[in-house]
């Protein structure tokens, strides 16, 4: 299993992450269960975004609710 890519929204309150299974990108607040509140991001396709550590996106994505398969 590949490690996540979640990268850190330029708000500083909102992660982003590409589906690789459906190549849609969602972006999602920075909060505990925030994955319920996740929305398609039709931003710029993260060229500009700094991406998290695989440790830090896989924390990033338990505690914001999200599956982490």
């Amino acid at each position: 299993m590949p490690d996540p890519i979640v990268l850190a929204h330029p708000n500083g309150r909102d992660y982003v992450m590409v589906d690789d299974d459906g190549g849609e990108w969602w972006v999602w607040p920075a909060e505990q269960d925030g994955w319920r509140h996740r929305q398609r991001w039709h931003g710029e396709h993260g060229d500009d975004l700094d991406e998290l550590p695989p440790k830090f996106a896989r924390l990033a994505l338990r505690l914001s609710g999200a599956a982490d398969d």
